[in-house]
């Protein structure tokens, strides 16, 4: 579990893709999209790694990404 915290100094989508990177994680599960600013799910993230939302129950894959380029 990754846990935005403003004293790191780092912004929370840099820090989710480090995270993400260290563990060699091959997706994310996050609880909706308005999580990210903007309320989208960033492309970076999404092409790095399958993210995954709760609500709406939704998938954005690399593959599909990678395909769509």
């Amino acid at each position: 579990m990754v846990i935005y915290d403003p004293r790191f100094g780092r912004p929370p989508l840099a820090r989710l893709r480090a995270q993400a990177s260290r563990l060699d994680a091959e997706a994310v599960i996050v609880p909706t999209p308005e999580h990210f600013e903007g309320g989208e799910i960033p492309r970076a993230l999404v092409q790095q790694l399958d993210v995954i939302t709760v609500d709406p129950e939704e998938t954005y894959a690399r593959r599909e990404m990678l395909s769509n380029s």
